[in-house]
């Protein structure tokens, strides 16, 4: 059977590996009735939680097939696509988590983000630190607290401050789902199912136990069909009840010792609470210059290596 991989997940390993960072909403690419569901829906936080269904109010009530043979196909691996479902309504099982994860290609790690997230409280805390020859070079802070999203440079000691209502750069729900995601985007409702959706016939599981919790560990091999950059075997570790990735290692080329694109998850707590969580959710900026969004997505280190604007827009 030909799969049918949105040409997103493509996008997104594409733009990793060469070191921009992206923390994208899945639905903003796979649902194309999204802003049609956003007029319909509350600005109301509180209100978004009673109309939708799920915690994350962009997410299809349904998981989304575009086609009737993709449907099929999952009614036909029903344990595989079980799978898949949890690891793209992962928001939905976890209240909160914090933990610190690594990502980069070749073996190299080029990202590493530790994060404190309470879906319950709508607050998130992280700390990015952005690598190059295993040197930090940039320390990047962000905080969602009390409605406001705040991001700090350590290098640079500038700051961004934003509401999340009303918010100049995007609408309520998207900023919200943005702020709350953006620090585990790559573990919790994370984009990678896709590398499993609709690819049944070509990666295998069994039961495991990682960081204490019960998991998959799946094995497989990513055709053309699915990425032309990352064709060749993979593996990947999924929590059993939540569906967080805990590890995603793509090897390209069958000779390749190293993986091309990697996410390694090297601790996480899932809905043990935040310790000390008012002081966790705090963030000094007093010896730092306050930059509109747009000029200090300008002095990150991704805008001035590439040319691109690494904030979170």
């Amino acid at each position: 059977m030909k799969k049918y991989l949105p040409v997103l997940l493509i996008t997104i390993l594409a733009l990793t590996l060469t070191g921009i960072k992206l923390y994208p909403t899945i639905a903003g690419a796979l649902n194309k009735e999204e802003t049609q569901k956003k007029q319909q829906l509350s600005n109301d936080s509180d209100e978004i939680a009673q109309e939708t269904k799920h915690k994350n109010p962009l997410l299809d009530d349904d998981f989304p097939f575009k086609l009737e043979e993709q449907e099929k196909y999952a009614q036909e691996n029903p344990d595989k696509f079980a799978i898949v479902e949890k690891m793209y309504y992962a928001w939905d099982y976890i209240d909160n988590a914090e933990g610190l994860y690594e990502y980069g290609n070749n073996g190299q790690v080029e990202n590493r983000v530790t994060f404190h997230v309470d879906f319950e409280q709508k607050q998130n805390k992280a700390l990015y630190e952005t690598l190059e020859n295993g040197s930090v070079v940039e320390t990047e802070h962000f905080l969602l607290h009390d409605g406001q999203m705040t991001g700090r440079l350590d290098e640079q000691q500038i700051y961004y401050q934003e509401p999340v209502k009303n918010n100049p750069r995007q609408d309520d729900i998207s900023a919200l789902t943005d702020a709350l995601g953006k620090d585990a985007g790559l573990i919790i409702g994370s984009e990678e199912w896709m590398v499993l959706f609709d690819n049944y016939d070509s990666w295998e599981y069994e039961e495991t136990t990682a960081f204490g919790i019960p998991a998959f560990k799946i094995k497989g091999t990513l055709t053309k069909d699915t990425s032309e950059m990352l064709a060749g075997p993979f593996e990947m570790t999924v929590a059993k009840e939540t569906g967080v990735l805990l590890d995603l290692q793509c090897y390209g080329e069958e000779d390749k010792e190293k993986p091309v694109y990697f996410i390694k998850v090297a601790d996480i707590s899932i809905n043990d609470g935040i310790e000390n969580a008012e002081e966790v959710f705090q963030l000094d900026v007093s010896d730092s210059e306050e930059l509109p969004f747009e000029e200090y997505g300008k002095e990150t280190y991704g805008a001035k290596a590439g040319g691109e604007k690494t904030g979170w827009d």
